[in-house]
């Protein structure tokens, strides 16, 4: 089982290295996974969150949205709360909300200071949605 989660996790990472995400994502995305592979994990779910980030800011970007660079990961998502406004969001915009939401609560668990570490269980978890995420903002 170990073998074929580990398979996964390099698959994905030559798809990274491959992909035409700007250079800042396939960085953070491969720290995060340096991070994880020596038991860092709240160290990966901050990179993976700083991923994620980034994409959300390229998205709005594209949407000639205005952002601050200091702007924090719950401000992006209110952006994007914004830029979809009244009308009834569509199903991608459902999951930028919402998977930069679940970024957002983890990266602030992990980034402050906590009694509680984060565990393998919530670095894969991040990873998984971090990559899902960045392919759905990017690759719309």
């Amino acid at each position: 089982m170990q073998y074929v989660k580990e398979a996964r996790i390099l698959k994905e990472l030559l798809e990274i290295g491959r992909s035409n995400w700007p250079d800042r994502v396939k960085r953070y995305m491969t720290q995060s996974r340096q991070c994880y592979e020596v038991g860092a994990f709240d160290a990966s779910i901050v990179m993976s969150s700083r991923a994620v980030e980034f994409a959300i800011k390229n998205l709005l970007g594209e949407n000639q949205q205005a952002f601050d660079e200091k702007d924090t990961m719950g401000s992006l998502v209110d952006r994007i709360r914004s830029m979809i406004g009244k009308k009834k969001p569509t199903e991608q915009e459902r999951i930028y909300e919402k998977l930069g939401d679940v970024v957002r609560l983890h990266r602030n668990i992990t980034a402050h200071d906590n009694p509680m570490a984060a565990t393998r269980e919530d670095a894969d978890l991040i990873w998984a949605s971090a990559v899902y995420a960045v392919k759905k903002i990017l690759e719309s």
